[in-house]
Order: C-alpha cells, then structure tokens, then sequence
C-alpha cells in the first residue's frame, strides 16, 4: 500500500517532468521563431541587394508597357544627358557623351566635331526605312570650310572622328538594351574602322579606338550601317532619330564634350 508520502513524490516527479517537457517546447519555439525572423531578414536583405546590384550593372533600364511603348528609367547619370527632348511621342533609348580627356584633345578637334555632329544630326532627323546610311559617300558628312571644318593640329577636319564615335557608342548602347526587350539588333550592316591608336576620349568606344572616318582615296574609311528591317516590320509606322551634339560637361576637359542620343517613336 503506498504512503501518501509516496504519492506526493510520484506526483512531484510528474509535474517536474510535465515543467521540463514545457520549458523544452518553449524554448523549441523560441528557436523556431528566431530562425523564421532570420530568414526572413536573409531573403530580404538579398532581394534588396540583388535590386540594387541589377541597378548598378544595368547603365539603362527599358520598360515596355502594355502597348509595347518604351520608357526610359535612367540609373546611371555618368550616362545622363539634358532630359529636354524637344520631340513630342519620342522615347529616349540610349543617351551616351564622350567628354574631351587633356591627352586627346588637341586645337580644332572640338571644332571640327562639333561640325560634324551638326550634319549627322540633320541627317538623322528621321529615319523611316532601313536604307543603307554611307556617312562619307552619301555626303551626310561633307568636309569642307563652308560646313564648318577647318585646321586642326593633326590635319584639315581632323577631329570629326569624335562625332561619329560618339554616333557610334550610342548605336552600341542602344543594340544592347533593344536586344534585350525585342530579342534583336536595331542597327545592323555595320562596316566600321577603328583608329589606329587609342584615346582617352573612346575610352567606352570600341575598346578605345573609337570609330575613324576618312575621306582620301583610295584609302577611304567610311562609316555605314542601317536599321534592321525587322524594326520596320514589327512597327509599321516606326521612326527612329539620332542626335549628336556639342555640350559644355564639367567632368570634360576645358568643358568640351559629345553627346548623341538615340529615339523611338512607334
């Protein structure tokens, strides 16, 4: 027969046990919840930091929103250019600049650049076919005094070569982000030549070799492309517009810069 003493110490033992098996599964708990609270700051954390890595890798990001229009969200302002477009149902694809560096800028370059970024830009006003564009041989770019080249410290009209590099890395970044929305290339046929020396300048062109032209045959370099036709075919009323220009930049050398834009209307 057992003594009360003895059920008192059967009980105590359970209820002992009983105050163990509830610590263990609150402290289980607690474990659990702390876990939870971590990954959930770990997931978030690298979401954010994913975001803000695609951010800094991407120099633009396109969006195209339900009727296939494109808005630019400009991430990189290294890459920024005057947000005041002028054109009315335009969407900016590319807006690139290549500011002077004082190893490569000599007298008459800027001049004569900023000579012939003015006749590319009243070449490419609108482009609404995939022609083929020659720039020397089609006399979008016409070297002479009355189109406003001139002298320069390495020879007559030297230094238009900065325009049409200039015209030629905003084709670059523009290839790279239509591909990446439309799955091909806007401009397409390229026959370029690069200089045969890097600058400073190209730095982001062409590996820093730019692209030259010269008009002196036989030797004759000139710069050719065209849209690719498939653009014209997916948007029937399609128009494309490329605009170079001079610019005063405070992160050129003496203030003297490039700039060329790339637009889409559909």
């Amino acid at each position: 027969m057992f003594k009360l003493s003895h059920v008192i110490l059967i009980t105590m033992k359970f209820t002992l046990r009983g105050r163990a098996f509830l610590t263990f599964g609150i402290i289980i708990i607690l474990i659990l919840n702390a876990l939870y609270a971590y990954l959930f700051y770990y997931i978030r954390t690298g979401e954010k930091n994913y975001a803000e890595a695609v951010k800094r890798e991407e120099a633009k990001i396109i969006k195209i929103d339900e009727i296939g229009k494109l808005e630019l969200c400009e991430l990189n302002k290294d890459e920024s250019v005057s947000k005041e477009t002028g054109f009315s149902g335009w969407q900016l694809i590319a807006a690139v600049e290549l500011p002077a560096y004082k190893s490569s800028l000599y007298t008459g370059a800027y001049e004569n650049a900023t000579a012939g970024a003015k006749q590319l830009t009243k070449a490419f006003k609108e482009i609404k076919s995939s022609k083929q564009y020659r720039v020397l041989q089609d006399d979008i770019i016409t070297l002479t005094v009355a189109n406003g080249y001139g002298n320069a410290e390495e020879g007559f009209a030297y230094g238009v070569c900065w325009a049409v590099s200039a015209l030629g890395y905003a084709q670059d970044v523009s290839n790279r982000d239509f591909k990446k929305l439309f799955g091909y290339d806007l401009f397409v046929g390229f026959k370029r030549y690069p200089h045969s020396r890097k600058r400073e300048t190209y730095t982001l062109v062409n590996g820093g070799y730019g692209y030259a032209i010269y008009d002196s045959p036989p030797n004759m370099m000139d710069y050719t492309f065209n849209v690719n036709p498939k653009f014209f075919q997916d948007f029937k009323d399609g128009r494309i517009k490329i605009e170079t220009k001079a610019i005063f930049s405070e992160k050129a050398y003496k203030g003297k810069s490039i700039e060329a834009s790339v637009w889409i209307k559909f």
